[in-house]
């Protein structure tokens, strides 16, 4: 359901005006989606795994992680998780140069997000130093309350 729900929005754009809805793009993506399973036995044996299904969860995650990067500040944390499965719940399969990559870019995006947000230090208070005010002295005394 989730492949299929993820294939909609290329369906919705490629269809003519007329037939453009989402019911009928969604009910195009069972048929482009079992031709795609039909060609390749991995993307069938991914896609079949027992839930929870890592390499779909990461690939959810990556998808929305970056496509909501640009609004929300820190979505990135969600394209390093979705690498993250990636990475880590495909078993037998080399992860792609391209998966590093997405993934320096996201740690690089958080660091300049974490960089930016930084305290600026506060400024060393500036002394200021009064003079006190003299003491009246008492009249022919040495100014320490004796006369003598």
């Amino acid at each position: 359901v989730t492949a299929r729900s993820l294939l909609t929005p290329l369906e919705y754009v490629s269809s003519k005006p007329p037939r453009r809805t989402l019911s009928s793009a969604y009910a195009k993506t069972a048929r482009k989606f079992d031709r795609l399973l039909d060609t390749n036995s991995t993307v069938q044996q991914l896609a079949g795994r027992p839930s929870p299904n890592l390499p779909l969860i990461g690939a959810s995650l990556i998808t929305s992680g970056s496509a909501s990067a640009v609004l929300l500040p820190g979505a990135e944390l969600a394209v390093l998780a979705g690498c993250g499965c990636l990475l880590f719940g495909c078993p037998g399969l080399a992860p792609q140069p391209e998966l590093f990559a997405v993934a320096l870019l996201a740690a690089l995006g958080l660091a300049a997000l974490r960089s930016s947000k930084a305290a600026d230090p506060k400024p060393k208070p500036r002394s200021r130093r009064r003079s006190k005010p003299a003491r009246p002295q008492a009249p022919g005394g040495d100014g320490h309350g004796c006369c003598h």
